[in-house]
């Protein structure tokens, strides 16, 4: 899996969307990302699990985008107040010329 900046995400996104516009699919997916690569052992103890939730506040939250068609996979990590402002906007440029809304 390839991780992209925000705007060659966007622009291989589109890439992938002009393959498969006359056959096939592409999937795209948004999930809660924290900057981990590796599952978290649990904590032992009320304490130390008091120390992990507040450690996890204090922490910007990210959101991780994936987009595949099923040979090629790309991603990238986007800060929560891009996702809710400039990516939804981008999105619907990017998107909405590909697909025939209404018919």
């Amino acid at each position: 899996m390839v991780l992209l900046d925000n705007d060659g995400f966007l622009t291989q996104l589109t890439h992938l969307l002009q393959k498969t516009r006359t056959s096939g699919s592409v999937n795209i997916t948004m999930k809660r990302y924290h900057g981990q690569t590796r599952p978290k052992p649990k904590p032992r103890g009320a304490k130390k699990l008091q120390k992990l939730t507040m450690v996890e506040q204090e922490g910007e939250s990210r959101c991780l985008f994936r987009a595949t068609n099923g040979k090629k996979k790309l991603s990238t990590v986007v800060s929560r107040t891009l996702v809710f402002s400039e990516l939804i906007v981008l999105v619907h440029i990017f998107l909405l010329p590909y697909y025939d809304v209404g018919n």
